[in-house]
């Protein structure tokens, strides 16, 4: 992913984009390993 800069004011509003951006990438990230099938097995 990108590299980025946050010109928010406040700290709040820093961490909020911060936790956003980072749910956003982890939800790519998710879909992209699903779509290559790189889940590991589960064990029954």
């Amino acid at each position: 992913m990108k590299r980025f800069y946050l010109r928010y004011i406040g700290k709040r509003r820093n961490g909020a984009a911060t936790g956003f951006i980072n749910l956003i990438y982890n939800m790519a990230r998710y879909a992209q390993i699903e779509r290559l099938k790189l889940l590991p097995l589960r064990a029954v």
